[in-house]
């Protein structure tokens, strides 16, 4: 076998965890590749018996890769192998990073936070090749602020950019006194442009997921701070910002709650022109207060929008949405009349803006965090007149937790098995399909309920466990903390584990977190 020096079985450890660090927010070649280093290099090393031994019989290490384990005993009652053991191998970095993490000869502490560093580098990255595409200096068209995540899904991306604020702001603050001023100050700027980049995401998983850790920066401040005054500015910030939030959200529920009061029977009948108004009495959707289906003249609207857009108004707008529909939710929301006269009445801008898909024109002035939380509440509207959970992210969560559950109750012992979730999802909404189109007839977006589906309720208890068990070790950790925070609001928005870049960005964090804060620091 070839015999490689110590120094350098540690730098390609440290060149192979370079490699998926960049490769997170950039690419999942780079992921691969970087893992395929991490295992040959644990190989070279040698005397692997002892190694695997050493790690085997570990309880820490034991709770971790229980989770591939029994991924793979589910395999035994999955219904396709195939798919069975396609989901095996996208969970393999649950076993492979530990392990070789834990037993492999690593960097130094020094080396193992430029690792983190090198992580947030990417992120920074990702964000700029984003903005560019949005900004039109790409080749490629964007209408989606979701697709301002260029290189992977904009909820891992998010969640990559909030992460990257918290481990810049945690080394500067632990750090100030021995960082010179360019070194602060380029850092303040890279953890300013992560925020108004994770604003401007619109991913409410990012939003959530900041409001936690900033939560729980300012109360470990508050707990763990032995200055007076770091106690005091810490929890009237932690008040302040806990008010303001409910505040803004609080205006922001009114807004789209508030129904300016009018008689039906002192409503004009006929437009201008003499054609008739339809006046939809029962439907109680408003935009800005204004009721959406008074004063709708559809012959109006159909001879006078082609005068303004090449757009079709039986056609779909930019996202994908039944233009006149958006036409008619604008129009309201600027308080207008749905006739001729309100059609020649919208600015060029509102035109475009029609015609990218906005339904309100405030959603075109506000920052992404007031525009995303205003969807939700329409969607939840929309669900409570209409019964319709179709194209509202949030709602569609709700009912694929519904689904869910049903699927538990009728097999609450041993689950549907590895990689059952789409077949068990499918036969469940050939009984009922919940009012959802086939296009969003989708499966849980919760890790921790697809768990309990795929292997019962023992095995979604004893995942639950395997996740929150390091935490008890490593609580005191401020970063692993954030992780297992950030972890656990993904996992309850989203199926994490499902993809390959999802469960190598929490192994890997994980692992190397674990190793980081057991590292002697002899360098620093």
């Amino acid at each position: 076998m070839i015999r490689l020096s110590e120094a350098l079985h540690r730098n390609l450890a440290f060149w192979g965890m370079t490699l998926i660090a960049l490769g997170l927010p950039l690419s999942t070649i780079l992921m691969s590749v970087g893992q395929f280093v991490l295992v040959g290099n644990w190989l070279l090393e040698g005397d692997l018996k002892r190694r695997a031994k050493q790690f085997f019989t570990h309880r820490l290490s034991l709770v971790l890769v229980s989770v591939f384990f029994i991924h793979l005993i589910g395999m035994a009652w999955a219904p396709g192998l195939k798919a069975a053991w396609g989901d095996v191998q996208v969970k393999l970095p649950l076993l492979i990073l530990p392990l070789v993490l834990f037993t492999s000869k690593l960097p130094e502490h020094k080396r193992l936070r430029q690792i983190l560093y090198i992580f947030v580098l990417g992120t920074v990255a990702g964000s700029l090749v984003g903005l560019v595409n949005y900004l039109g200096l790409s080749t490629d068209v964007m209408v989606e602020k979701r697709h301002l995540s260029y290189f992977t899904s904009h909820i891992r991306f998010g969640m990559m950019t909030v992460f990257s604020i918290f481990i810049l702001g945690y080394f500067l603050f632990l750090e100030w006194k021995l960082w010179p001023w360019a070194e602060r100050i380029f850092t303040l700027i890279i953890i300013i442009w992560l925020f108004y980049f994770t604003v401007f995401l619109e991913s409410v998983t990012a939003y959530i997921i900041f409001a936690a850790l900033l939560a729980l920066a300012l109360a470990r401040l508050v707990i763990r701070s032995h200055r007076f005054w770091i106690k005091a500015v810490a929890a009237v910030l932690l008040v302040s910002v806990a008010i303001s939030g409910t505040v803004y959200v609080f205006n922001i529920y009114q807004n789209q709650m508030l129904d300016h009061p009018f008689n039906y029977k002192t409503l004009d009948v006929f437009t201008p022109n003499g054609r008739y108004y339809a006046h939809e009495t029962n439907v109680l959707y408003t935009e800005n207060g204004h009721r959406v289906w008074n004063y709708v003249c559809w012959d109006e609207l159909k001879q006078e929008w082609p005068k303004k857009s090449h757009m079709s108004i039986e056609g779909e707008d930019l996202r994908g949405q039944n233009l006149h529909y958006t036409l008619v939710r604008y129009m309201t929301s600027v308080g207008l009349r749905k006739d001729s006269i309100g059609v020649h009445q919208l600015t060029d801008q509102d035109v475009k803006n029609i015609e990218l898909g906005f339904t309100n024109y405030r959603y075109t002035q506000t920052w992404g965090v007031s525009r995303r939380i205003a969807q939700l509440f329409w969607e939840i509207k929309e669900y409570r007149f209409q019964n319709n959970p179709n194209n509202a992210s949030l709602i569609q969560r709700w009912v694929y937790t519904q689904v869910g559950l049903d699927i538990i109750r009728e097999n609450w012992a041993y689950g549907v098995g590895t990689a059952g979730l789409v077949d068990a999802y499918a036969k469940m909404y050939a009984r009922d399909n919940r009012n959802l189109n086939p296009e969003f007839q989708l499966i849980a977006h919760n890790q921790f309920l697809a768990v309990a589906i795929c292997l019962g309720v023992f095995g979604g208890l004893w995942f639950m466990f395997a996740f929150l068990y390091p935490l008890f070790l490593f609580w005191k950790n401020f970063l692993y903390l954030s992780l297992i925070v950030l972890t656990a609001i993904s996992f309850l928005s989203d199926n994490t584990l499902g993809t390959q870049s999802g469960t190598t960005l929490y192994a890997f964090m994980n692992a190397l977190l674990i190793v980081y804060s057991k590292v002697p620091k002899r360098e620093d």
